[in-house]
């Protein structure tokens, strides 16, 4: 295989990864505001984009990576990067939502915990250190409400990227019962979902589609 073969294959493989992290960052945020939300979609108004009951809108910024020398290292520029997207969306916004699979996106400081799949910090929380470098790299060129700055972590790496995600699934849905749902079958089904969604910048997802989705699955337990 000649380099230029090679290199074209890597940037495929990239940007189908993250494409890949950003349908699984997605279903995250959305079921950890499944009560809240009517519609979302990907590629909307930002990376990720929910409508909520309360007329209030969340949007997100995915950023990813599978090199493992990149995982670990911090990303101040993609921060950077996130935060422009905001711009002029913090008045109708209930969150804006930064997530990676990074490992330690702030260098050395406030890493994220990622022994459980997942870890949410609010810009509050953040150290002083942290919170200062923030806020110097928009040099006030950007008006971000930071109250409202999140900043998420799913774990997405290995051979094995989806488990994070199904392992929460897993626990947000199934009961000690007498079912369970099918994680990995529910998991195929929703992300065939987001990335159909991808292709459309006006179509939304409704709650309901998320489900009949859901229940489908279930039936099939019965059946």
């Amino acid at each position: 295989m000649n380099d230029e073969i090679l290199i074209n294959k890597r940037s495929a493989n990239a940007t189908n990864n993250g494409f890949e992290f950003q349908y699984a960052a997605a279903l995250l945020i959305y079921f950890k505001h499944i009560s809240e939300t009517l519609y979302f979609g990907i590629e909307k108004k930002n990376d990720i984009y929910l409508e909520l009951k309360n007329g209030k809108k969340i949007y997100a910024q995915a950023k990813s990576s599978l090199d493992a020398d990149r995982i670990a290292a911090s990303h101040f520029s993609e921060i950077k990067d996130a935060l422009k997207s905001f711009e002029n969306q913090s008045s109708d916004a209930e969150k804006l939502i930064t997530i990676f699979n990074y490992h330690q996106p702030f260098g050395n400081n406030d890493k994220f915990f990622y022994g459980g799949g997942y870890d949410i910090k609010h810009f509050s929380d953040l150290t002083s250190k942290t919170k200062k470098k923030i806020i110097s790299i928009i040099e006030n060129e950007l008006d971000i409400d930071f109250k409202k700055l999140e900043f998420w972590y799913l774990r997405f790496e290995g051979e094995e990227k989806h488990n994070s995600l199904k392992n929460y699934l897993h626990d947000f849905l199934n009961y000690s019962g007498n079912f369970n749902v099918n994680v990995s079958s529910l998991t195929d089904c929703l992300l065939c979902l987001m990335m159909s969604n991808a292709s459309s910048k006006e179509k939304m997802i409704p709650s309901e589609l998320v489900a009949g989705v859901i229940f489908s699955i279930l039936i099939k337990h019965f059946v």
